[in-house]
């Protein structure tokens, strides 16, 4: 695998590379409301790092594939059904996947981690991306008005703190993932 060297499996590369083009982001968002080229470049970076990051569970599901012997080939899809038919009477491969299309389904469906996901398959598929303005106002305050970007699916939140979060979701996501591939004593390692 080509790649930095730290990361050992596709998932953690994959999740690195969300977290190089978060790095990015973090560098320019201060200045996405001063020009229009710097927020195409901020769009540009927020939709390769969704893309990235959506990637992860495919990943380490291709992992698993592989950790646990079922024989899908890299070049075939893998779906939960083509996994589910492989792993017949393999009972740890089937209680792994069980916690992985629950694991996937409660970051899909949720607001914090749904929403950016959905806006990933906008990108993708459909429609371009674009920040919205959004003005917060202190009222009785001396503390000044502030400006925020977000996406416009979840307009009430900065989209960087949304791209922050939901990296850390997949961070915990691989680690808790890695417990179950490899428990401590594995042979394996």
């Amino acid at each position: 695998m080509l790649g930095t060297g730290s990361e050992s499996t596709s998932a953690e590369g994959r999740l690195a590379k969300a977290k190089r083009y978060l790095a990015k982001l973090r560098e320019i968002h201060p200045n996405i409301g001063e020009d229009l080229h710097t927020r195409r470049e901020f769009v540009d970076l927020a939709e390769d790092c969704l893309v990235s990051l959506r990637s992860v569970p495919d990943h380490r599901l291709h992992e698993a594939n592989e950790s646990f012997g079922l024989g899908v080939e890299v070049s075939k899809p893998l779906f939960e059904r083509t996994y589910r038919k492989n792993a017949v009477g393999n009972q740890p491969a089937l209680t792994y996947l069980d916690w992985h299309v629950a694991e996937q389904k409660a970051i899909e469906t949720t607001s914090t981690y749904g929403l950016p996901l959905d806006r990933r398959d906008l990108a993708v598929h459909r429609v371009d991306t674009r920040l919205n303005p959004n003005i917060v106002v202190y009222l009785g305050s001396s503390k000044p008005s502030r400006t925020y970007w977000g996406f416009p699916e979840i307009p009430y939140r900065d989209a960087l703190d949304v791209l922050e979060e939901l990296t850390t979701r997949m961070e915990k996501f691989v680690k808790d993932s890695d417990e179950r591939l490899h428990p401590v004593g594995d042979a394996s390692e």
